[in-house]
């Protein structure tokens, strides 16, 4: 009986190692699934915050884009018109009027 009663013991002993060394073995697992799912956490957090980032950065080129686009358009036109005073100046000077190129004036 004490042999059964040992073995039976032994038995038991050695299944309470095993459960102990599974325990063990899961808590590592569930600790490395945690900091797997954190870290997987944290990549999605930046690349939201880049995306966000990536997306303002474009607007403030867009609207930088188009505040040159108006300033240069507004200073071509005002370099035209400067330019066509300039040219009407000059021709009136050099060239007789119409009226004096049909002989209708002095």
């Amino acid at each position: 009986p004490k042999t059964i009663e040992a073995s039976s013991a032994k038995r038991a002993g050695s299944h309470e190692k095993a459960a102990a060394k599974v325990r063990a073995a899961k808590t590592k697992d569930d600790a490395r699934g945690t900091a797997v799912e954190d870290t997987l956490m944290n990549l999605k957090t930046g690349l939201s915050q880049a995306k966000k980032s990536i997306k303002a950065t474009h607007a403030l080129e867009q609207a930088s884009v188009a505040e040159l686009g108006d300033k240069l358009t507004t200073s071509a036109q005002a370099v035209t018109a400067r330019s066509k005073r300039q040219l009407d100046e000059l021709t009136s000077d050099v060239l007789p009027s119409d009226d004096q190129a049909l002989g209708l004036g002095d």
